[in-house]
């Protein structure tokens, strides 16, 4: 092991610094620098550090091989998640880790049901181990649940909410956040809204900086998918004030692009133009069908009223064209067969028809 080698200056630098590309790649480095020094403790605390960054502001799937060179070093060398004796942190670590990595498989429509429900027994089994996050671990059989079968998943939530919080892990605003997902999904909005309110009213102690938006674009595309525009507004108006500022946020300008669609045409344009490029290389097949069906519905609507739109896309995009002259009949053709092959995909794998009907309601 390197002699020289200082971990927590590294990461606090790292943490210094504004989420994007440059963070990234100063973590990708990092992990090097880890790797060389041979200290297993940095080796897997660097991986979580990427993974953590993935997951909340780039593609979280591209994540899943650090994740696997994380459990590798674990395998070699289990002590190392510990500095010294009592030391939580690199245990604590190491299963958000895995718990991030479980978590984006609802992602990838190419992972089996049998692969992920293996990858769950797994994370039960780490949880297990370690005394930790088993409530969490409930919340991601909720996910593997949800896009499939309703009441499964609501049998999930009330196990999740009958064990014991864990504070390094569980978030009660964001559990009111799935909640709401949940029974707006079942069409029950009274009682989603509920939950809603609990957080919107301040009735909570704590409200995570990741459970408005959630809410917002739970709620978002609640509405559009029953045809209200008006109820829509405000939820779209937030998430593009204050959620369009990476990757991370693709999902939500998705359903961004689809309110512009029927209200401000010349607004989606914009958005479109801008975020095309975070679809670019991106593994996140979920967020990529939801930005699909966006500009899907946004082509739609402007071919009714005009047959070419001029744009300055990404030279990398698939529908790039060098005069910058886009039909827009075509472009809502190209985006609707995207997104019903990525929506396949995912019915496929979840035995039912989810994906598909939303596109059609679309």
């Amino acid at each position: 092991m390197a002699d020289n080698y200082d971990g927590q200056k590294l990461v606090e630098q790292i943490h210094r610094m504004e989420h994007g590309k440059a963070r990234t790649d100063m973590i990708k480095d990092a992990i090097i620098q880890a790797d060389k020094a041979g200290d297993n403790y940095w080796r897997m605390y660097m991986r979580f550090d990427y993974i953590s960054e993935q997951y909340f502001h780039g593609d979280p799937v591209k994540s899943i091989p650090v994740i696997t060179e994380l459990e590798n070093v674990f395998k070699e060398d289990p002590g190392a998640v510990e500095r010294y004796e009592g030391d939580g942190l690199g245990k604590e670590a190491y299963v958000m880790a895995v718990l991030l990595g479980v978590d984006t498989i609802l992602c990838l429509p190419q992972v089996t049901t049998e692969q992920w429900e293996k990858l769950l027994d797994n994370l039960y089994k780490l949880v297990k181990q370690f005394g930790m996050a088993e409530r969490s671990y409930y919340w991601q059989m909720f996910w593997r649940w949800l896009y499939a079968d309703f009441n499964k998943a609501e049998e999930y939530l009330k196990k999740a909410w009958n064990t014991e919080p864990d504070y390094r892990f569980d978030c009660e605003s964001c559990e009111h956040a799935y909640a709401a997902r949940l029974y707006l999904e079942m069409g029950q909005k009274e009682k989603a809204d509920k939950y809603f309110e609990k957080v919107d009213k301040g009735l909570l102690d704590d409200v995570c900086d990741d459970t408005y938006p959630q809410l917002w674009y739970t709620y978002l595309k609640y509405m559009l998918d029953n045809g209200d525009i008006k109820g829509a507004k405000p939820f779209a108006k937030k998430l593009y004030r204050k959620h369009n500022e990476d990757q991370g946020d693709l999902e939500f300008m998705g359903a961004v692009l689809r309110y512009y669609a029927y209200v401000n045409t010349t607004k989606g344009l914009s958005i479109f133009e801008k975020r095309l490029e975070w679809t670019i290389n991106m593994w996140n097949q979920k967020a990529k069908y939801y930005f699909y069906m966006g500009a899907y519905v946004l082509f739609r609507e402007i071919s009714k009223k005009q047959t070419d739109v001029r744009m300055e896309l990404p030279v990398k995009s698939e529908v790039w064209r060098e005069d910058g002259i886009y039909n827009t009949s075509v472009l809502a053709d190209w985006f609707y067969t995207q997104a019903s092959g990525i929506a396949e995909s995912f019915d496929k794998r979840n035995s039912n028809d989810y994906y598909t009907k939303h596109l059609e309601i679309a």
